[in-house]
């Protein structure tokens, strides 16, 4: 993955007019490069560095904020301070989503972690209660979809077990509201976008009721265990293109 980092070199043109005017001529540095400017470009002045992302189908990102003018990106940089955050114009970086989904027209800007060498690396990092807003994209040129973290992380994962009854965590929220969106992505007729709550009520489990009845796990009905997990990522995450 080559990350360019645009660097200002000056150039003086002198004799012009009779004064002097100073030309500001934008170069490519490869990051590591040692010839490359130690003075890194910044256009709106958020004092992190301001890349170019080329698009490598399977590595991502993770969007921490986006906008067309400086102050969102700010909030998004300063909800971040233990994170390397970087930005980027979504006009000269790879097409891909950088906004939500329903967006009518792409954000100018977007803040962001990364490039990492896979999907799953930043998924982890998105499934943080605290990056309850951030999303995952992956660098292929013309996606229009967010990744799906919940497809991308392996059985392993440390997914909570989801009943009726429980009190979930914070944690487990993010879970349910992912689970929740798949559904609604599936089918927004038979659960609606305002049933995406973060609780795992009666009508995600009779949702997920409907997929155990039409296969052969033995998971309790109603209950999403690893077995259930597995299943759920087998019948829906197939028809998902990230």
């Amino acid at each position: 993955m080559r990350t360019r980092v645009l660097a200002p070199v000056v150039a003086a043109l002198v004799g012009i007019a009779a004064g002097t005017v100073t030309a500001l001529v934008t170069v490519d540095a490869v990051d590591g490069d040692p010839d490359g400017s130690e003075t890194v470009a910044d256009p709106l002045g958020l004092k992190v560095p301001f890349v170019e992302l080329e698009c490598e189908p399977g590595t991502g990102v993770l969007v921490l904020g986006f906008g067309d003018t400086s102050p969102a990106l700010r909030a998004a940089i300063a909800d971040n301070p233990d994170g390397d955050p970087s930005y980027l114009d979504t006009t000269t970086s790879c097409d891909t989503i950088y906004g939500p989904e329903r967006r009518a027209e792409a954000p100018r800007y977007a803040v962001i972690l990364g490039p990492f060498d896979s999907l799953e690396e930043p998924c982890a990092l998105r499934m943080d209660p605290a990056r309850r807003g951030d999303f995952v994209t992956n660098l292929r040129s013309g996606n229009e979809m967010s990744v799906k973290c919940v497809c991308v992380l392996k059985d392993s994962a440390d997914r909570p077990d989801l009943e009726l009854g429980m009190t979930p965590t914070a944690a487990d929220r993010v879970w349910i509201r992912s689970l929740q969106g798949m559904f609604n992505d599936a089918l927004d007729e038979e659960f609606p976008q305002e049933w995406v709550t973060g609780d795992y009520d009666e009508r995600t489990a009779a949702r997920v009721r409907q997929y155990q009845e039409s296969s052969t796990v033995d998971s309790v009905p109603g209950v999403v265990d690893d077995e259930t997990w597995t299943l759920l990522k087998t019948r829906i995450c197939d028809d998902y293109d990230f």
